[in-house]
């Protein structure tokens, strides 16, 4: 998907530009059941974590009982995770002006007959040479087959200034 030739059946919902340190952002989607059946968040974010990489989480519907998977490689090591919610990584303030970058599909959001899935490809270059860069894949899963109202994303730190959160609505 490429800003301003978005395919005919993708919709920009909302979008964030942070203007202060911000330590969640949650996108409100009661309601939207009607109109879509997937949706998909892009993030381009860095945090205030002192740290090259931040992780990155979504919770669904503000729920903790979700159960999170990553396959994670640094270009000399290779990683398999399971976790609670962290579903994948973006750059931390040690990284100056590099941001990380992050695309989630959220899978059958407002069925009422599925459980929810999310798959997330996400990370980031750290740009000085010295260290680690890193590129996850990774999977979330909610037991559930209520419809989305919330969309919650989160790190350990706070997103800086200048992080970016659009989501969009696919119909089919």
């Amino acid at each position: 998907m490429s800003v301003g030739n978005l395919p005919s059946n993708e919709y920009l919902i909302q979008s964030y530009v942070l203007d202060s340190v911000t330590a969640t952002v949650t996108f409100d989607i009661t309601g939207l059941g009607s109109q879509f059946r997937h949706l998909q968040l892009v993030i381009a974010a860095k945090t205030n974590r002192a740290d090259r990489a931040d992780l990155l989480y979504i919770k669904l519907n503000n729920s903790d009982a979700t159960k999170a998977h990553i396959l994670q490689g640094t270009g000399t090591s290779v990683q398999s995770l399971s976790e609670d919610l962290r579903v994948g990584y973006i750059a931390g303030a040690t990284t100056t002006s590099v941001f990380g970058a992050a695309v989630v599909d959220i899978l059958d959001a407002f069925s009422s007959t599925k459980n929810k899935t999310v798959r997330v490809l996400s990370g980031y270059n750290n740009g000085t040479g010295g260290g680690e860069s890193i590129v996850a894949l990774g999977s979330n899963f909610l037991n559930s087959t209520s419809t989305l109202t919330s969309v919650v994303v989160a790190a350990i730190g706070s997103f800086a200034i200048g992080s970016r959160f659009s989501l969009y609505g696919v119909t089919a």
